[in-house]
């Protein structure tokens, strides 16, 4: 199938207004109404990973190679079409590295000083999942063993099962990942790539001229139409190294409703102490909840509270004299204070009365130095092995290797819920708290995550300074 689409494609040569039309079009059809952004929790993350080589001059076309089939909308009180996606098993070992891989990483957020910063490590997971796919030999199992995984046969299993595991479109929320390739024209990519990244990964494959900033345009289309509009506004921060061979996107996009709605009426203006000992004034949402569950932990203090669609959202207030950093810095620390794992803690169901700051930011961050660090090294040198992605003779005339891995993140949350995204580039000391009672008052640093079934963390992040954005 998709080397008929690849010979089909290679015998195109449509004027260039006809394609810029046709290409319009599509988009107005891909663009939804969306009506229930506003008074909804917003969050969005988008990965760029780029492949580059020494030097490289592509036409200046771009088309389709193969598009994903994605799951179809289900309507949130449709529970018999909805019994398929709560079926699906998930490996436990594999949702124990995952955990891994995402507590590990998501120290990157122990830099981020006196700013406010987010991370998805779901969107750097499914970037490296397909780059490991590409990959051979040491290259893919130094990004496998990053990754936390047994074998790229647990990847290629697990991962499709995840996907649609994760993924809701309803009129309630959205919880969607998307994956795309672009690749500069005259790659022959092998056919058997293609395949199991749109079966496995739901990847679509495209190419691009990166020579000119068509690419960028065309990336930056994509990650706007995959996270709501709320990021890929920017093309010139999408804009490649004419060098640049590939790049790998992958978008996480969730918005849903609380549970339990804060009362707007409630929302009220008080003081945030920041770090620095400074304080600024914003506004707070406020809640009370007389039987609720939350945790007293080494160091922390944590509770939650759920959206309609399964996921939730932990907060974990530091003990005064406890940093965020500190926390972060450690995964063990930090997934004891984010799941209890491995932790001795008290608590259970009791009083918890919650106030939180409005907050409002975006995150870039760059993951290169992070994906070294977690030991992928020979990805991004001369003896870099691609071999399951390229046709044999190519692999000696382009030599690939990773150029950069970069990630944004936005989110938003209010007396509604939360909405975030993420985009991915491989470019208390002192008197113990009453038993029964928890405090969630949110008016100093703390740490947050949205983990969706089974508790998959899909974002993870710190407040510093609620006001910044």
């Amino acid at each position: 199938m998709f080397e008929e689409y690849r010979r089909a494609a290679e015998k195109i040569h449509a004027p260039q207004s006809l394609v810029q039309t046709v290409i319009q079009n599509t988009e107005k059809k891909r663009n939804k109404p969306r009506a229930w952004r506003y008074g909804a929790a917003l969050a969005a993350v988008a990965l760029v990973l780029t492949v580059s080589i020494l030097l490289w001059q592509s036409a200046p076309v771009a088309y389709a190679i193969a598009e994903p089939e994605y799951p179809g909308r289900v309507k949130f009180d449709d529970y018999e079409a909805s019994r398929e996606k709560w079926s699906i098993e998930l490996d436990e070992e594999f949702l124990n590295n995952l955990g891994g891989f995402s507590y590990r990483s998501a120290g990157v957020l122990a830099d981020a000083g006196e700013k406010n910063a987010m991370y998805s490590p779901l969107s750097f997971y499914m970037a490296l999942a397909v780059l490991a796919q590409s990959a051979s030999d040491e290259t893919q199992q130094e990004i496998v063993a990053a990754l936390g995984m047994r074998s790229i046969d647990q990847i290629e299993s697990q991962t499709a099962k995840l996907y649609r595991r994760l993924y809701t479109d309803n009129e309630i929320g959205q919880l969607k990942i998307a994956s795309s390739l672009w690749f500069a024209e005259g790659l022959n990519v092998k056919e058997a790539f293609l395949e199991q990244t749109a079966r496995n990964y739901y990847a679509g494959s495209y190419r691009a001229d990166f020579s000119s900033g068509e690419a960028a345009q065309r990336m930056a289309k994509w990650v706007s139409d995959n996270t709501g509009g709320l990021l890929g506004g920017d093309p010139a921060a999408l804009q490649s190294d004419p060098m640049t061979l590939m790049s790998i996107l992958n978008t996480v996009y969730f918005h849903d409703e609380w549970v339990d709605r804060f009362n707007a009426d409630r929302t009220a203006e008080d003081t945030f102490y920041l770090a620095d000992g400074s304080t600024v004034r914003c506004d707070f949402l406020n809640s009370r909840y007389s039987s609720h569950g939350y945790a007293h932990g080494d160091g922390y203090t944590r509770s939650s509270l759920s959206f309609k669609n399964g996921s939730r959202m932990v907060f974990v207030l530091p003990h005064e004299g406890v940093t965020p950093e500190s926390i972060l810095s450690d995964p063990d620390r930090l997934r004891a204070a984010l799941t209890g794992e491995g932790a001795q803690e008290s608590g259970g169901m009791g009083e918890v009365v919650f106030q939180i700051p409005k907050f409002d930011f975006s995150t870039d961050l760059d993951l290169t130095a992070l994906a070294r660090e977690l030991g992928i090294e020979r990805a991004f040198s001369a003896d870099a092995e691609f071999d399951n992605l390229l046709d044999g003779p190519q692999l000696l005339e382009y030599p690939l290797s990773v150029g950069s891995m970069r990630q944004q993140t936005s989110i938003a949350i209010d007396e509604n819920g939360c909405e975030a995204a993420a985009f991915t580039r491989i470019d208390y000391t002192g008197a113990a708290m009453p038993e029964g009672r928890a405090d969630m008052i949110l008016n100093r640093p703390f740490l947050f995550a949205v983990t969706g079934i089974d508790d998959v963390p899909l974002f993870i992040g710190v407040v510093n300074n609620p006001i910044l954005q």
